[in-house]
C-alpha cells in the first residue's frame, strides 16, 4: 500500500493518504498516475517517473507551493498515463531536489508508523 503526504513549504506535515482511491485523484491533480507492477495484476502503460523495484521508494514532487510527498511500495510506480514521450523539463520541473526540511524516508516511515499506533522496532 502506497501512502501520499502534502508538505507545506517548510516541510510540515499535513493530509495523509493511504489508499489508491485518496492517492489517484491528488497525483492526477499533478497530472500524474499511479499503478502497478503487471505481476500485481494491475498493468497500465505508462512513462514511469519513479517505481519500486524491491524496496520502498520515497519521491518528493512540487505541489503549489509546498511538496507532495510518495512512498510507493514494491511494484508500485508514479508516471505519465499512456506512455507518452516526457521531456527532461517536464520530469526536472516535478521532482523537488533534496531539501533538509522534508523527512528521509526513515523519517518517513518512522512517522507513517507512529500516525498509525505502531511502533519501530530497534535492533539490539
Amino acid at each position: 500500500m502506497g501512502v501520499l503526504v502534502e508538505f507545506d513549504a517548510q516541510g510540515n506535515w499535513g493530509n495523509t493518504h493511504v489508499c489508491d482511491c485518496e492517492i489517484e485523484p491528488r497525483l492526477a491533480q499533478l497530472g500524474l498516475a499511479w499503478g502497478q507492477q503487471e505481476g500485481a495484476g494491475i498493468c497500465r502503460t505508462a512513462t514511469r517517473l519513479a517505481e519500486a523495484v524491491d524496496d520502498p521508494r520515497l519521491l518528493y514532487l512540487r505541489a503549489g507551493s509546498g511538496y507532495v510527498g510518495v512512498l510507493c511500495e514494491a511494484g508500485e510506480w508514479v508516471g505519465w498515463e499512456g506512455g507518452a514521450s516526457v521531456s527532461n523539463d517536464a520530469r526536472s520541473s516535478l521532482l523537488a531536489g533534496p531539501s533538509s526540511a522534508l523527512p528521509s524516508l526513515e523519517e518517513f516511515l518512522e512517522t507513517m508508523l507512529e500516525l498509525t499506533g505502531n511502533t519501530v522496532d530497534e535492533e539490539d
